[in-house]
């Protein structure tokens, strides 16, 4: 990566209170732009902006968060203070492989704008990014995780045998579970907040079925923290 050294001083960042609207940021070299870090950990781009008002829409994705016409107040190490408005985008992950790539790509979009861009000019780049972190977001990966949620459910219930015999008991079923007019969808996110997408056919069921929905807030472990992989809970089953 071609800035690992900025990757290892917005973590070390980290170590400094924070409060919910406030962030410790270093500035990028050679630019107006700054980088910081949330409490949990995501990193944080400020892109200052050469206008205030604007009708672009900001930009609200499950990995990806893109806020413009953000006033934002800089105390320096002299406690002099500067507000200009800047576009805020943060990679929501914790994951450091993602986290680097974000600022590569990032910081090389910076240095492709002018000295300060208007918010028209940054939305075009914003745009080229999102296409990017939504092909990076693979489906393999969300399907594992989907997997994983659902043997986890499996393997946590009071009777196993009978939500394994429910368990996609037709290639065509919209539920993950179907024991006749009950049925068991299960949904799984890596976010702080349960947010969750259901086909038309889920929200829409028979009118005698009864549904439950299973939503799951999951954490990557690293081996040996004491985490499950999908192996370890075909096991327990």
């Amino acid at each position: 990566m071609q800035n690992k050294n900025i990757y290892k001083q917005i973590q070390a960042l980290r170590t400094e209170a924070v409060q919910s609207n406030a962030f410790a940021v270093i500035s990028l070299s050679e630019t107006h732009h700054k980088i910081g870090i949330s409490k949990e950990g995501y990193p944080k781009f400020f892109l200052r902006t050469s206008d205030g008002a604007s009708q672009t829409q900001n930009k609200i994705l499950n990995i990806l968060s893109v806020e413009y016409n953000l006033s934002c107040t800089f105390v320096d190490d002299a406690e002099e203070q500067s507000s200009y408005y800047y576009t805020v985008i943060t990679l929501r992950s914790s994951e450091a492989t993602l986290q680097e790539h974000f600022i590569d790509l990032v910081i090389m979009m910076a240095h492709r704008l002018p000295d300060i861009p208007s918010k028209r000019e940054i939305s075009i780049e914003v745009e080229n990014l999102i296409s990017i972190f939504s092909a990076m977001s693979c489906p393999p990966r969300k399907k594992m995780q989907g997997l994983w949620a659902e043997l986890l459910v499996i393997a946590r219930s009071a009777n196993p045998e009978v939500l394994i015999s429910a368990w996609h008991s037709t290639p065509t079923a919209k539920y993950d579970f179907t024991m006749g007019k009950d049925k068991i969808e299960v949904k799984s996110t890596n976010s702080d907040n349960r947010v969750h997408h259901f086909s038309l056919e889920q929200i829409t069921p028979s009118t005698h079925s009864n549904i439950i929905v299973a939503s799951l807030i999951v954490r990557e472990s690293g081996v040996g923290n004491g985490g499950l992989s999908i192996d370890d809970i075909c096991n327990i089953i």
